[in-house]
């Protein structure tokens, strides 16, 4: 027979805090086992043995917060104990008190929500996902706006909060497609926590939308493409050269700016362009066009020395990062001045060029798999929502079909 129940001693001393601790009791053998939580008497539930915020002051929120973060850890740490005692209980083999303490020794250290997320968010930094890193930052830094900056831990996340956090960020102007977003983020991270065992499976997001709207129009037609490519921009280097990227990353299948940053030129081999996409470490082949060399070709001298292909980085992987998104911020500049140049209205931007070949793709017949691959997908339905947000005028003409087959 085994227990496992949460105490408290309350200091010798007037006024200080006392000690949580969790005593064990195996076979009539007791031991005591401190949690490393100090709280005052009056913050302790003797009848339930539980931590009592009834005790704070109404106004002390950041103490209520700090004992509903000790409450967490004590749960998960008690939950974990009783998981090691089932496990024992199933080998049916007698086991001592000694051979549950040093069990309880090897259960892993709590971690609470937002540093589970900094941990991840630290890990892609090192991985140079810098795009996916700021996405898991945005997610966190608005969930801690939410909670007013108070941790919790796994096992405080409800479907209930989850519905009160959408509610929350859709009452304070954001919409829904961006509260999906981040709603989407938090699932991704907490199924990343259930995985690596952090935290266990409930579905708490099954009441919230986490779904991939529409996004808005960012393709333009092959037309628009062709103007940008014919258009004279003689003695505007700055403009010159963001048009190379627009058109090198068409070219290229819709390659994102950061891995044509990053392409170097041992990327290409007997005719074929191979290199993994940052983002998601997937391999793609894109056979060389006279194009792609033509644009190449420019930068040869601005880039002589160097393993770039293009002259955006320089070989510094402590200064890539800063690199790369200053001159994401001019060429973006530039591309908007080139559609104002072109009279188009859809502001253009390096991702623009991606969605572009994917639409003018489609509405060439080519097959949704096909497309997926071309851009690196991991699946269809990442394309399919690219696919959604493209020009409607198929619709329309559709539509037109439709309700000329009604007139006499």
């Amino acid at each position: 027979m085994t227990t496992i129940k949460l105490k408290f001693r309350p200091s010798s001393v007037v006024g200080k805090e006392g000690t949580l601790y969790y005593q064990v009791i195996h076979l009539r053998k007791v031991a005591l086992i401190t949690t490393g939580f100090h709280i005052h008497p009056y913050e302790w539930d003797e009848k339930h043995g539980a931590i009592c915020m009834g005790g704070c002051h109404e106004t002390d929120d950041g103490r209520k917060s700090v004992l509903r973060l000790y409450q967490s850890k004590v749960n998960w740490k008690i939950g974990r104990m009783w998981n090691v005692v089932a496990e024992k209980e199933k080998l049916a083999v007698a086991y001592t008190l000694d051979d549950l303490l040093t069990a309880f020794r090897q259960i892993p250290p709590f971690v609470s929500v937002f540093c589970y997320i900094r941990l991840l968010i630290d890990r892609k930094m090192k991985m140079e996902c810098y795009g996916t890193a700021r996405t898991y930052a945005n997610a966190l830094r608005s969930f801690e706006k939410f909670l007013g900056g108070n941790d919790l831990g796994f096992d405080d996340l409800s479907g209930e909060l989850m519905r009160e956090y959408e509610a929350w960020m859709l009452h304070r102007g954001l919409k829904r497609s961006s509260a999906s977003c981040y709603m989407r983020t938090l699932r991704t991270l907490y199924r990343q926590a259930v995985e690596e065992g952090v935290a266990e499976e409930h579905s708490i997001f099954h009441k919230v939308h986490v779904s991939i709207g529409k996004t808005s129009k960012r393709a333009v037609p092959i037309g628009v493409i062709r103007a940008v490519q014919q258009l004279d921009l003689s003695g505007k280097p700055s403009l010159d050269f963001a048009r190379d990227i627009f058109m090198f990353s068409f070219y290229t299948r819709g390659m994102s700016f950061v891995d044509i940053a990053h392409l170097r030129k041992s990327d290409l081999r007997n005719g074929f362009l191979t290199y993994k996409r940052r983002k998601t470490f997937q391999s793609l082949t894109i056979q060389w066009e006279r194009p792609m060399q033509a644009i190449v070709s420019r930068y040869a001298e601005r880039t002589e020395g160097s393993p770039y292909m293009f002259p955006i980085l320089h070989g510094d992987t402590s200064v890539d990062r800063s690199l790369y998104e200053q001159a994401l911020q001019r060429i973006n500049r530039s591309l908007k001045r080139i559609g104002g140049l072109i009279g188009h209205s859809v502001p253009l931007t390096t991702y623009v060029a991606r969605h572009s070949w994917a639409s003018i793709a489609r509405n060439m017949d080519v097959p949704l798999s096909v497309i997926s691959e071309g851009l690196g997908h991991d699946s269809d339905k990442t394309t399919q929502v690219y696919l959604a947000s493209l020009d409607t005028s198929m619709i329309n003409k559709a539509n037109k079909k439709i309700i000329s087959k009604l007139r006499v």
